[in-house]
């Protein structure tokens, strides 16, 4: 199946950390890491500081058709700038 998403976006609030237990947290704090050797997966845990992120808005002007059952009926849209001097473990 071929579609094509086009969409714009822009944050709409000033930046924050997610509270330990909200939806937001579960969301971007969830973080592992997949490799295959030798015709086996390896699942890793990566940790790093938390996120700090802003509320955005969202103007989709085109969405792939065959997604729309799978569409969220009241989607969540967050921003973050890219994290300079991110320290990250995997372990």
């Amino acid at each position: 199946m071929e579609g094509n998403l086009k969409l714009h976006y822009q944050p709409v609030s000033q930046s924050y950390t997610p509270l330990a237990g909200s939806l937001e947290h579960w969301l971007l704090e969830r973080y592992c890491f997949f490799t295959v050797r030798k015709k086996k997966i390896y699942r890793g845990d990566i940790h790093h500081t938390p996120w700090r992120i802003k509320q955005a808005k969202v103007f989709i002007e085109s969405f792939p058709s065959h997604l729309n059952d799978a569409a969220v009926q009241s989607p969540v849209f967050h921003y973050s700038h890219k994290k300079a001097g991110l320290h990250v473990d995997a372990y």
